[in-house]
């Protein structure tokens, strides 16, 4: 079996793990959870998401402690669910990512047009070319994705201090607008909170794609536990102060309302083009550590059959070439289908969303399955609540999941026939090779004609069978 090489310390677990969750979670998804009138209900869709967050990310390190793998998630539902459950995974995720990834290039995309003041069209074009970047840096190694990570790591801390020094009223207005939502929880309407926290989800998923690259890991007891906690605690501490921002920016009048409203706190300031790329940095670093993580999940799937074995090929310095290739492909053409017909990313955050939540169920039942102590049972009800709280505003969405899963089960199904058949070839050849054997054998036992000659005298006595 190919192994990957073990190249990831902390620091650069830290830099992956940050950027796969940073990016469209600051700088595209604050601006779309403000379409309420009572912007308090926002406030509040933030705090319940960190929340919820907090036991999955209890799980994502417990298990991959156990299971630290390139399987990643697949191999915690197959410990817990069978074959079946990492093939349906494996497809769940699969079909999932490969609209996440179009939409967090589509978001990078909006803000390079707003940038240079280009119109819409010229979006998916840009989306393509982030796309184009972020599979040249993967396909030249894992450091070469850290590199960006680490800029991308500074530039959220020096965007984020340039916007609070040029908006210090829009973060105490927003302070205020959620301290006052505590005080008044009563007034706020569940539906909307619930809105607002379904389109957050997306903000806060790249923890569980995280597992896909644990197996790379140096002394993964200590540092897999680390790069869990450390990063969310960064993530929402981060999230927070650009939310509230946000939040008292569009309190106090300024339009902020889509994908790249952030730059409306800094268009006309000095500081206006520093922002603006770094932001563009940010979202690249955070498609990168995506596709990253994307790939090992292809390479996994590949390994395990789901996919072709060609896929497991590992260039010289053990990149897997082939998967990022495939994923390149995959991903243009979904940019390319959903401009020819005009679909928004919206759609795309939801159905990300939701089918992230269906797989940390999945997650959560795993580390029931795999647990013995006490306290496996409040950790697993609090977050089978927190998932059925986002779970509980979708509607037809859930159709999607509902056929990746099918397939995901028809493939482990057509896997099986395979297997069996190949079994049944298999024993049917031994035992034609055991028959030969046996006959072979009882031949050699058998008296065999030896014929010799005798010289002299003509005596033809010495002439015989034996």
């Amino acid at each position: 079996m190919v192994h990957l090489k073990k190249n990831i310390t902390l620091f650069k677990g830290l830099l992956i793990a940050i950027s796969l969750v940073i990016g469209p979670g600051i700088f595209g998804v604050a601006g779309l959870t403000l379409d309420g009138d009572n912007v308090r209900n926002s406030a509040m869709g933030w705090f319940v998401t960190i929340t919820c967050m907090m036991p999955m990310i209890y799980i994502f390190s417990q298990l991959g402690l156990k299971f630290s793998s390139s399987d990643g998630i697949c191999l915690y539902i197959q410990k817990a669910a069978g074959k079946w459950g990492a093939f349906v995974v494996a497809v769940l995720l699969l079909g999932t990512l490969i609209f996440s990834v179009p939409a967090l290039c589509y978001i990078g995309g909006a803000y390079l047009a707003q940038i240079f003041e280009l119109s819409s069209p010229y979006v998916t074009l840009l989306s393509f070319a982030i796309l184009s970047f972020v599979t040249g840096l993967n396909l030249l190694g894992v450091r070469f994705i850290c590199l960006p990570s680490l800029f991308s790591l500074l530039g959220v801390f020096a965007v984020l201090s340039l916007i609070i020094t040029a908006n210090a009223p829009c973060l105490v207005e927003g302070m205020n607008i959620f301290w006052s939502g505590f005080a008044t929880v009563h007034e706020l309407d569940f539906f909307e909170v619930r809105k607002v926290a379904m389109t957050l989800i997306f903000a806060f998923i790249g923890w569980e794609s995280l597992s896909f690259g644990l197996e790379e890991f140096r002394n993964p007891q200590k540092t897999i536990p680390r790069v869990y906690w450390i990063s969310f605690l960064c993530v929402a501490a981060l999230y927070l102060a650009i939310a509230l921002s946000v939040i008292g920016a569009h309190s106090l009048g300024y339009e902020v309302r889509n994908v790249s409203g952030l730059l409306s706190l800094v268009m006309g300031s000095p500081v206006a083009p520093i922002v603006s790329g770094l932001i563009i940095l940010i979202i690249a670093a955070n498609v990168s550590s995506w596709i990253f993580a994307f790939s090992r999940l292809v390479f996994a799937s590949a390994r395990k059959g789901i996919l072709p074995q060609s896929l497991t090929k590992l260039s010289s310095s053990g990149v897997p070439t082939f998967s990022i290739l495939v994923l390149f492909v995959g991903c243009s053409a979904v940019i390319a289908v959903s401009a020819l017909l005009k679909l928004s990313a919206s759609y795309f955050i939801l159905m990300t969303g939701q089918n992230f939540m269906l797989l940390y169920i999945f997650c959560t039942l795993a580390y029931a399955r795999t647990e013995s102590d006490w306290k496996r049972w409040p950790i697993t009800i609090l977050a089978v609540s927190s998932c059925g709280f986002f779970l509980s505003g979708f509607t037809w969405l859930l159709f999607y999941p509902a056929l990746l899963i099918l397939l995901g089960s028809w493939i482990y199904g057509m896997s099986e026939k395979r297997r069996k058949r190949d079994l049944e070839v298999q024993s049917g050849t031994e035992y034609i090779r055991d028959r030969v054997g046996k006959i072979a054998k009882k031949i050699s036992q058998d008296k065999t004609p030896e014929f010799s000659i005798g010289f002299g005298e003509g005596d033809r006595s010495n002439s015989k069978w034996q």
